[in-house]
């Protein structure tokens, strides 16, 4: 779980990223008042915060356990445990979530 809660804070945090970038974006070639600047920060850190508390893990790890759940019977969510303990289950993660 551990993993998965790093993975989903670099995936908030990616997020983030790509709501500052797609808000400088939008308004690059715009001149902006200072207070509309204002309002472009207050808007993008009122998006961010939703971000984070919708996406944090105490929020989305009910959905994975239920999906898990009711997919996957209880060897097969061992199995699958077992072999991202693994170096190729370690590799794979890394690949897909890098620190």
């Amino acid at each position: 779980m551990m993993q998965a809660e790093k993975a989903q804070a670099n995936q908030v945090e990616s997020m983030s990223n790509m709501i500052r970038q797609g808000m400088a974006q939008a308004f690059k070639d715009k001149p902006l008042t200072p207070k509309q600047r204002q309002v472009m920060e207050d808007g993008g850190s009122a998006m961010f915060k939703i971000t984070i508390e919708e996406a944090s893990w105490e929020r989305t790890k009910p959905i994975f356990v239920k999906s898990y759940q009711e997919n996957f019977s209880q060897e097969e969510v061992d199995a699958i445990i077992a072999f991202y303990r693994t170096p190729a289950g370690k590799a794979l993660t890394l690949r897909f979530h890098p620190p």
